[in-house]
């Protein structure tokens, strides 16, 4: 190997591990690849994680306006494919002859000699690495395929780094968001204390009011239904920001009404809905189907109880893709508990 292709791949070697930007260092790969072993063009396509395609292709060598005329970059066909489900190296003095080609769409640029590698990481194929038409000879080398070889370990290290630091990124979203999420529910319990007060004047209870602040932090539709002394819905509140939801979630809980009645009240039971896409229980198969068709994700509905009784039902629903947790029916239940003890007192007063 010469001083040049040694010095070049000492770079690269640096480069990949320390470059955040997968495209950056990706594209320096192809173009050290076109350039050390001198072909005319030189890619990289990244595999979806089926491995039934390409999620993204860099290339050097074609012009935009080469790729423009394509009309659409390559999505794991042919030789490409193969280098994904069978992944070896492969070389060929003339794509044609192969019999796993399936030609060039309209305008794409002739190509006779190929050269690719697939990108491998601990037995997982990340994607392929590939050259065609190596000027000054008729055909790739075996020192160019191994060399091709080197660098598609490059490319799975940068591959690899890339999707270590998005985990890493996320994870860390997550945390902050969890935090920021625990501060809203305590201020959010802190503000029910005040709007929800369990002494002697607590004669005319703000309900309305309560449920638009807990439909701030909790899901976005929360209704409240007290039931009359048969058991039937009395008064019924259901609040949301825009008046449409409020009513999509009223429909919902109409509909459901029969369901919710034998799960909560009946069996004296509460409604976790974490996905509705999920759901297999025919117990919840009607809420389910109402959330899906209300656009809804996630559903909470628990019982509001005295001390002698139940005397209705708190719900919300969450919209796609925000889903409730297990914290957030923990908080639906306090809420449920504090609205019940305020309801009694309020009445009692009354």
């Amino acid at each position: 190997m010469s001083l040049n292709r040694e010095a070049t791949l000492r770079r690269l070697a640096a480069t990949v591990t320390s470059e955040l930007s997968l495209e950056a260092a990706l594209r320096g790969l192809v173009a050290a690849a076109r350039e050390l072993v001198d072909a005319r063009y030189a890619a990289l396509g990244v595999a979806r994680p089926d491995r039934r395609g390409l999620d993204r292709f860099l290339f050097v060598g074609m012009t935009d306006e080469d790729a423009k005329r394509i009309g659409h970059l390559p999505r794991g066909l042919g030789l490409l494919g193969a280098l994904l489900h069978e992944p070896r190296p492969h070389r060929t003095r003339r794509i044609a002859d192969d019999p796993r080609s399936i030609g060039f769409p309209p305008g794409h640029p002739p190509m006779t000699s190929f050269l690719g590698v697939p990108i491998l990481w601990r037995g997982e194929v990340l994607g392929n690495f590939y050259l065609t038409d190596k000027i000054g000879a008729d055909e790739f080398s075996r020192e160019d395929e191994e060399l091709l070889v080197g660098l598609a370990s490059f490319a799975a290290v940068s591959i690899v780094n890339a999707r270590l630091h998005t985990e890493t990124a996320e994870a860390l979203r997550l945390k902050v968001f969890e935090a920021e999420r625990a501060h809203e529910r305590l201020r959010l319990l802190v503000e029910l204390s005040a709007m929800l007060p369990t002494g002697p004047i607590a004669s005319d209870l703000p309900i309305e009011g309560v449920l638009r602040r807990v439909s701030e932090v909790l899901g976005d539709v929360c209704a409240l239904y007290l039931l009359d002394p048969t058991g039937a819905p009395e008064r019924k509140i259901v609040t949301h920001q825009d008046n449409a939801r409020s009513r999509a979630g009223a429909e919902i809980i109409e509909a459901a009404w029969a369901s919710i009645r034998e799960q909560v009240l009946v069996r004296d039971q509460s409604v976790f809905i974490i996905d509705a896409d999920a759901v297999s229980s025919p117990a919840l198969g009607v809420i389910a189907n109402g959330l899906r068709a209300g656009r809804f994700a996630s559903a909470i509905v628990v019982p509001v109880r005295t001390v002698r009784e139940t005397i209705g039902v708190f719900a919300s629903l969450s919209t796609t893709p925000l889903r409730l947790d297990a914290e957030d029916l923990a908080l639906g239940t306090l809420i449920a508990s504090r609205l019940g003890t305020a309801i009694e007192n309020a009445r009692l007063v009354a």
